[in-house]
């Protein structure tokens, strides 16, 4: 694309936010994207909410390559990339320093950047930064894309522990062809969403035992009668 910084911001921006409220039906925005109705909500590592385990006491390998395996068996590779990023007060120039340099290990290239100061929409997660400044970043997916390199030091690394030590992030991806959102929200789980239910369908069918367990009853009744049963 032969386009200026300022053109590409808006041409990204206003491509996947369009995308994005047309797949959820406006309700792209937390907590309002949780209520959407086509949706799976697979769990990466079962581990990861059972109550009596020690944080850290799961497997961080099966919940990436289930992430990536996730990512790979979407209808189509994504072509978007919105990242929310809510850096805590303490930690935001350490933050935006890690965050340029996973970048070009993701092969992600330069993000088209908005700037915004507001209510954090993931105040639960991240205490410092609720009247704080928050940053999206915008990307058109190439094929240079490491996914697996994303996942693997956004939500599993332990050297930046994003809820708990710098801030919240929260990566949005789209596949605008056939209108489908895949969110890895943290460490225990991915969302993926459709405007068709029958586009996600063969997931719920094919990988039914990653859904997570609380969200089961939810999942069949989507579902129900797509396979020809009653």
């Amino acid at each position: 694309m032969n386009m200026n910084k300022d053109e590409n911001v808006s041409s990204v921006r206003y491509a996947f936010e369009r995308e994005a409220a047309l797949i959820s039906d406006g309700n792209n925005r937390f907590p309002g994207f949780y209520q959407c109705k086509n949706r799976i909500r697979f769990a990466l590592a079962p581990d990861f909410w059972n109550p009596v385990r020690h944080y850290y006491d799961w497997d961080k390998n099966l919940a990436l390559k289930r992430a990536v395996e996730i990512y790979y068996r979407l209808p189509a590779k994504p072509s978007m990339l919105r990242l929310e990023m809510y850096p805590s007060v303490r930690y935001a120039r350490n933050f935006r320093l890690h965050l340029s340099r996973l970048c070009k290990k993701a092969g992600l290239g330069e993000p088209a950047i908005i700037t915004h100061t507001g209510p954090c929409v993931l105040p639960s997660l991240n205490r410092d930064c609720e009247e704080g400044e928050g940053t999206l970043l915008y990307w058109w997916l190439t094929p240079s894309f490491r996914p697996g390199t994303l996942f693997r030091e956004l939500l599993f690394s332990e050297n930046i522990l994003i809820y708990h030590r710098i801030g919240a992030v929260d990566p949005f991806f789209i596949d605008c062809i056939n209108h489908v959102i895949y969110h890895p929200y943290d460490e225990g789980g991915v969302d993926v969403t459709a405007l068709d239910a029958h586009t996600i369908f063969y997931l719920y069918r094919e990988l039914n035992d990653w859904i997570l367990d609380f969200d089961r009853e939810r999942t069949d009744r989507v579902f129900a009668g797509m396979d020809g049963s009653a």
